[in-house]
């Protein structure tokens, strides 16, 4: 691939985008990668003005790394093959900067006891928060309608508002009832899940700004005209 790129003519290779991270986003997963940048810059002589490591980072959870951490290491190994006043570090932090700004809000509209297990159904979905389908838990917390219901059930499974077996969001267990007009407030969802969303069952739901103690929206919730905007033009 080097060899093509250097035959053609008025292009020069300028810089490497090494986008590979892991699910753990630990710091020597990053260190591995400037290391390859390293080996790459070594083996094939090359005079390079960026080296971009993609993203893919923790940030602002407690107990895991954060932004310092990762880019004082791969520096580091960085400054053993490049000059750092040649050759720029570029990193993609943007979906850790997102997640952490956002929250997405439900209500419970409805709950069903079925064989002992109270199914707990929300107006957000999986596909809301999770539209990738990789994620096995959940940042969240439950505003309570009436705090005066103390009633501590065994299992409750908490559910989005499609007809799909996957849109089971997470269970809790030996917990506080949660009742018809209680909301479930999720955290750190906003890196990828407004332009995932698909419009299925439910339309897109409206997107708050918090400015000063002062919420103002920036999207209404999408209606029926919204979703078939522009047909009249195919009539």
């Amino acid at each position: 691939m080097l060899d093509r790129i250097s035959n053609i003519k008025n292009v020069k290779l300028s810089g490497i985008h090494l986008h590979c991270s892991t699910k753990s986003r630990s710091v020597n997963v990053f260190k591995s990668i400037a290391r390859q940048a390293c080996k790459l810059k070594e083996e094939f002589g090359l005079d390079l003005s960026y080296v971009d490591i993609g993203g893919g980072y923790c940030g602002g959870i407690e107990g895991r790394p954060e932004y310092p951490d990762y880019f004082g290491e791969v520096s580091e190994v960085l400054s053993q093959q490049f000059n750092p006043q040649k050759t720029k570090l570029i990193v993609e932090p943007g979906i850790s900067l997102i997640s952490k700004c956002m929250t997405f809000v439900t209500s419970v509209f409805d709950v069903r006891d079925i064989r002992g297990t109270r199914y707990v159904m929300t107006d957000g979905s999986r596909f809301n928060i999770d539209p990738t389908m990789i994620k096995n838990s959940y940042f969240y917390h439950v505003i309570k309608d009436d705090v005066s219901i103390q009633n501590t059930l065994e299992k409750q499974v908490i559910s989005g508002f499609s007809c799909m077996e996957t849109d089971r969001l997470f269970i809790i267990k030996n917990e506080n009832e949660i009742k018809v007009g209680d909301q479930i407030v999720y955290e750190n969802v906003g890196g990828y899940t407004m332009c995932l969303n698909p419009l299925f069952i439910q339309y897109f739901p409206p997107v708050y700004v918090l400015d000063n103690k002062r919420l103002i929206m920036v999207r209404r919730k999408w209606e029926p005209k919204d979703y078939v905007a522009g047909t009249e033009e195919l009539e």
